[in-house]
C-alpha cells in the first residue's frame, strides 16, 4: 500500500470516527430529552437532561484540572475555571432551592478567584501564559471554541420564544422552545467535554514524544 493510500485510509477513518462520535451524541440527546418527556413530563430542572448537561460540564472541569496538575500546564487552570463556573451557572435552580436565590453566584466567584491563584501562585503568572497560549494553538481549543458557540450563539438563538411564535401556536411554543434550546445545550455540552478529552490526548501525545527525543538523539 502507498503512502497516499495509507494517508486517505487514515483520513477516512478519522472522518468515519468523528461522524459516529456526532451520530452518538446526538443519539443520547434524543434519549435524554424522550425519558424526561415520558418520566417528568417535560424539561424541568433536575431532570436527565439538565444533570447530565452539569455532568459533562464538571467531567470537561475536572479534565482540564486534571491536566494542568499532572503535565505541570498552569494556564489550564483558568480554563478548567470557567468550564467549572459555567457547570455552576447550569445548577443555579439546585442551589437556590438548597440555599438562596442566586446562591450560584457566590460559589462560582470563589471558584473562578481559586483557579486563578492556582495558575499565578509562585511567581507562575509567565508559565500560565506559555501554556495558555498553547492551548490555544492546539486543536482541542478550536474544538472548545465551537462548543461554545454552539451553547451561547446556535442554542440560544434557536431556543427564542419569538422565533417559534411565529411557526406553531402560542400555548405550544414555550414548550418547543424549551426543547430546541435544552436538545442544543446538551449537544454543546458535549462538545465541551469532547475538548477536555482531546486536550487530554493531545497532552499525552506531546509528552511521550518528548520522552521518545532524548533517545533518538
Amino acid at each position: 500500500m502507498s503512502t497516499d493510500e495509507r494517508f486517505i485510509l487514515k483520513r477516512a477513518a478519522r472522518f468515519l470516527g468523528v461522524a459516529l462520535l456526532v451520530t452518538a451524541a446526538l443519539a443520547v440527546t434524543g434519549l435524554l430529552v424522550y425519558y424526561d418527556y415520558k418520566i417528568n413530563r417535560g424539561l424541568r430542572e433536575g431532570g436527565w437532561t439538565e444533570n447530565t448537561q452539569a455532568l459533562l460540564l464538571w467531567f470537561a472541569a475536572f479534565c482540564y484540572w486534571w491536566a494542568a496538575r499532572h503535565y505541570r500546564e498552569r494556564g489550564l487552570y483558568l480554563v478548567g475555571g470557567f468550564v467549572g463556573c459555567m457547570a455552576v451557572r447550569e445548577l443555579d435552580a439546585f442551589f437556590d432551592a438548597a440555599l438562596f436565590h442566586g446562591a450560584w453566584t457566590y460559589i462560582a466567584l470563589p471558584l473562578a478567584f481559586f483557579c486563578i491563584w492556582l495558575a499565578l501562585r509562585k511567581n507562575g503568572r509567565e508559565e500560565a501564559g506559555r501554556s495558555l497560549a498553547s492551548f490555544m494553538q492546539s486543536k482541542s481549543y478550536f474544538v472548545l471554541a465551537v462548543g461554545l458557540l454552539w451553547v451561547l450563539l446556535v442554542s440560544r438563538v434557536y431556543g427564542m420564544g419569538v422565533l417559534w411564535r411565529l411557526v406553531v401556536e402560542r400555548r405550544v411554543a414555550g414548550a418547543v422552545k424549551t426543547f430546541v434550546e435544552e436538545s442544543m445545550e446538551t449537544v454543546g455540552f458535549m462538545i465541551i467535554a469532547a475538548a477536555a478529552v482531546c486536550c487530554l490526548s493531545e497532552l499525552r501525545a506531546a509528552q511521550k514524544k518528548k520522552q521518545k527525543s532524548p533517545e533518538a538523539d
